[in-house]
């Protein structure tokens, strides 16, 4: 019997190092919030939004990360069409939704969403920042407060340390509405 790899195992980054893996974990026009089981390797039902509500984005996780709430990072996709719970899809990151949620013993904890395109959009193909969304598409979809990202660096280093804070690679860093900057 042949098993197949975990989920959970797949790398953050992509083969090139400058795209990232993103599993969806909800797609689009669901009403239905799925979310992946580690321990089962399966997606299960986590809840039903309210009546007329739906997901307006593919909703997942980046594999291999944790963020400061113990879940993999939560990943909001712009793509042309939904998928599936389980898709792999290779992403370019283009910002952050700043983001909190009440956790284990009710304490508030961070819980921020990475924006990402996903690389064979049509629609988004040129999408490499916020400001190319359009004002109207970020007023109506993403509330504030957002973190602008330039692109991914080049710099080749080991990334699979992917976090909110580290700019993504070890040698890079990140500040609100700024390029990166190399350590």
């Amino acid at each position: 019997m042949t098993y197949l790899p975990s989920i959970d195992t797949i790398p953050a980054y992509g083969a090139h190092g400058r795209l990232v893996n993103a599993i969806v974990e909800t797609p689009c026009g669901s009403q239905n919030k799925f979310r992946f089981h580690p321990e089962t390797g399966m997606f299960e039902l986590g809840s039903v939004l309210p009546a007329g509500h739906t997901f307006p984005f593919e909703f997942g996780f980046i594999p291999s990360t944790r963020g400061e709430d113990g879940d993999p990072l939560d990943v909001l996709i712009l793509m042309d069409a939904p998928t599936f719970a389980g898709c792999r899809v290779c992403v370019r990151i283009i910002g952050i939704l700043e983001a909190t949620q009440r956790g284990k013993k009710n304490k508030v904890e961070r819980n921020d969403r990475i924006i990402a395109v996903a690389q064979n959009s049509h629609r988004h193909q040129r999408v490499k920042n916020l400001k190319d969304l359009g004002k109207t598409l970020v007023a109506e979809r993403f509330p504030p407060p957002l973190i602008a990202l330039a692109p991914l660096c080049s710099s080749g280093s080991d990334r699979s340390t992917l976090n909110r804070r580290s700019a993504y690679c070890p040698t890079c860093t990140w500040t609100r509405n700024r390029e990166f900057n190399p350590r």
